[in-house]
């Protein structure tokens, strides 16, 4: 909702309704052709009330002074849809948004975004609950996907950014570093068979120097390169014996 919006709705109301200084029911029409009917005082919608805007978007619920605050729900043309606590014409505090898509999210928001801990479920079956700021997932945080891989990570401007976990349905298990939404820098990849991988990743991939632990007790030292094995390595130290 625009600020101008608000603006208007307590300019005009002050020209358009008759002042009283109790709570009385009233209607207005204004010249954007947007309307409101509701409980006003002292000429301002104050109280309980409906907004309708020319467009088909609608808000209904708490006024105070002229401007929307307090719980309500405001619906969009397009048919989405933000409930809960509102200040200076947006959702500010614990509310709800949610879109005929499937989009959803319940948690806290400032000036109408995702700001603060929430729970957001995408149309495509994600899950999180995470730390949000300006509408994207910003700190800690936990996630679902719909092949069943949970990350347990942290976030920067929407991207996985950090250190964390990715728990895959197969049985493997990263834990280490991501940068810009990949395993990015130094991990260890435990596969499920048990052998285990530490070194170097890129986007996603063993690439770079590392080491892999086998089960057996073996070990391979060692250049990967979009996880294929490339050359061995010997560790800083170690040196190859001659007979």
């Amino acid at each position: 909702m625009e600020a101008s919006s608000v603006k208007l709705i307590f300019a005009i109301v002050l020209l358009m309704l008759s002042s009283a200084s109790h709570a009385e029911y009233c209607e207005a029409r204004l010249p954007d052709s947007s309307s409101y009917s509701g409980n006003c005082i002292d000429g301002l919608f104050h109280g309980q009330g409906k907004l309708k805007w020319r467009d088909g978007s609608s808000y209904e619920g708490r006024f105070r002074k002229g401007l929307i605050e307090g719980q309500g729900e405001y619906v969009s043309a397009a048919g989405w849809t933000h409930k809960g606590q509102f200040k200076d014409g947006s959702l500010n505090g614990h509310g709800v948004y949610s879109d005929p898509s499937g989009d959803h999210y319940e948690g806290e928001f400032k000036h109408g975004q995702f700001d603060g801990k929430g729970t957001y479920t995408s149309r495509n079956g994600d899950s999180c609950n995470a730390e949000f700021k300006a509408g994207l997932m910003h700190g800690k945080g936990s996630c679902r996907y719909p092949n069943n891989t949970v990350v347990n990570a942290e976030w920067k401007h929407g991207l996985l950014s950090g250190n964390g976990q990715s728990l895959m349905p197969n049985g493997d298990v990263y834990e280490g570093q991501f940068n810009n939404g990949y395993w990015n820098g130094i991990g260890t990849l435990t596969f499920s068979n048990g052998d285990i991988y530490i070194g170097e990743f890129a986007n996603g991939q063993m690439h770079g120097q590392g080491e892999i632990k086998y089960i057996d007790g073996t070990r391979l030292y060692g250049v990967w390169k979009n996880n294929e094995y490339q050359e061995e390595v010997l560790p800083e130290g170690c040196e190859v014996m001659a007979i």
